[in-house]
């Protein structure tokens, strides 16, 4: 029998009173009462959820980290008390664009851009060009080449480009509208000479940022709570991976190598998540938790330190330690799945390739003779792979590099079919003698922080956010930093 109420804690992880105006005391308080509730329906059993239908698609969008590129510097958590106001977060939603066409419902402004993280109103009196409607913009020689709707054209020799809508409208870009500004970036090679490339790069506040993030994350119908929960932590791994990227002329992706981002969000539960949580991060020892979430633990935790083995300097603390939660996401169709089979020798140009793009010694492997399991965490999750080849050598991979190796494609190769993608590093293995079988696999993407579907499972049966927060990051708070 599947344990839903697994090791649930009563919640001292709530919010931090000390950071609030004296006004707040009694929605605090009220909070308060609200967390005892949940206490008592801890001790005494939750109702199960209403079941998800098996045949619903899994969350478009699972896993916030893939593989930060270029990461030179060692991780450092950001503070608390550093961010003393809502931050402007740099967005790169397409890159490498021969072209980029820009349009709003009225007028653009155009102009000079500076690449810090905020862009800010206009720099100066005549610097702007003022455009109808639409855009389109090519960089070459040096110079963007903007074309208005009359294809009426003029070089720019800048640095960097800002397009920004008159009257507060929002900027359209791919046929998708976006809050705030576009920064348009000529993309360098590795030499620092312009492609003749751009980098599409919206410029937008945080609080206008998060329902974009919550309403691709999440499926529209779910819970009020699992949307805030969602909120907060989506709010925190912002933070947290802008720090890692201070140095480059964007602080995260809009895909999953980040967390998707849509632009403007329109579904209400996500517009008033990001509302009712404005300002509240996860905080642990004054530091930023690195909300790390995913579609589906399986039942069992993931710990971060093993799984993100590129970050460099991850502190191992308790909020990202892998642990047991029960059966919150049995409603996930990947809570369970396979067996499926691959080809060695398929499989092993896969891993092959992989371990080229990365400089990754298994780039040498020689077949596959063997996969093991090398090490679990502490609730038995993977947290280390053993590969085998016919000239003797033994390579070791964390657990996501294995996922991504297995699922990378190669010469001649295309990505697994759909239904034979390895969904977790959560999983056992039968090696045969032409092919290698995944089976009692579990979950769906990396298993650390917060579960998406555990966290719906939480709402469903009554638990707030902070309840959901405190089970998925044991040990944290979750604190206002800017009102």
């Amino acid at each position: 029998m599947i344990r839903r109420d697994a090791k649930i804690e009563k919640t001292t992880a709530t919010r931090d009173t000390h950071r609030f105006l004296p006004g707040w005391s009694v929605c605090v308080w009220l909070l308060l009462i609200g967390v005892m509730v949940s206490g008592v329906l801890l001790a005494g059993g939750c109702t199960p959820a209403t079941p998800v239908s098996a045949t619903r698609k899994p969350i478009r969008t699972r896993a916030v980290p893939t593989q930060i590129a270029g990461l030179k510097h060692r991780v450092v958590l950001p503070s608390i008390s550093s961010i003393q106001s809502e931050p402007t977060l740099r967005v790169r939603i397409a890159k490498g664009l021969a072209r980029a066409d820009i349009s709003c419902s009225g007028d653009l402004l155009v102009g000079p851009a500076g690449l810090g993280a905020h862009p800010g109103a206009s720099p100066g009196a005549g610097s702007d060009r003022r455009y109808r409607r639409a855009v389109a913009v090519t960089y070459y020689n040096g110079s963007f080449l903007v074309t208005d709707m009359q294809r009426r054209s003029i070089r720019w020799a800048l640095p960097a480009m800002r397009l920004m809508p008159v009257g507060g409208t929002p900027i359209i870009f791919n046929g998708k509208p976006y809050p705030g500004a576009i920064v348009l970036v000529p993309v360098k090679d590795k030499n620092g000479r312009p492609t003749g490339r751009l980098d599409v790069v919206n410029h937008v506040r945080m609080e206008s940022y998060l329902p974009g993030v919550i309403e691709r994350e999440l499926y529209g119908s779910w819970e009020p709570a699992t949307f805030r929960a969602a909120a907060v932590a989506a709010r925190s791994y912002a933070v947290f991976e802008a720090s890692l990227n201070a140095d480059k002329h964007y602080d995260l992706e809009s895909t999953t190598a980040s967390q998707a981002y849509g632009g403007r969000a329109t579904n209400p539960k996500a517009l008033s998540a990001a509302s009712q949580t404005r300002g509240l991060f996860i905080e642990y020892n004054g530091r930023v938790v690195p909300a790390f979430y995913s579609s589906s633990c399986g039942g069992t935790g993931q710990d971060a330190k093993a799984a993100f083995t590129w970050l460099k300097g991850l502190p191992d603390i308790r909020p990202l330690r892998g642990r047991d939660h029960g059966g919150w996401c049995q409603h996930s169709d990947k809570f369970r799945w396979g067996p499926m089979t691959r080809a060695k020798a398929s499989l092993a140009l896969r891993i092959k390739t992989w371990g080229s793009k990365q400089d990754h010694p298994i780039k040498a492997l020689k077949g596959i003779r063997n996969i093991r399991v090398a090490r679990v965490n502490t609730v038995g999750r993977p947290t280390a792979f053993a590969v085998s080849d016919h000239a003797g050598m033994t390579y070791t991979l964390g657990p996501e590099q294995f996922r991504f190796a297995c699922n990378s494609s190669a010469p001649g190769i295309a990505k697994p079919a759909k239904g034979q993608s390895l969904n977790s590093s959560h999983v056992q293995i039968k090696i045969g003698q032409s092919t290698v079988t995944f089976y009692n696999g579990r979950g769906f993407g990396h298993g650390v922080g917060l579960c998406q579907f555990g966290a719906q499972g939480l709402a469903k049966s009554g638990y707030n956010e902070y309840s959901i927060l405190a089970f998925y990051y044991p040990g944290s708070r979750v604190v206002q930093a800017y009102k």
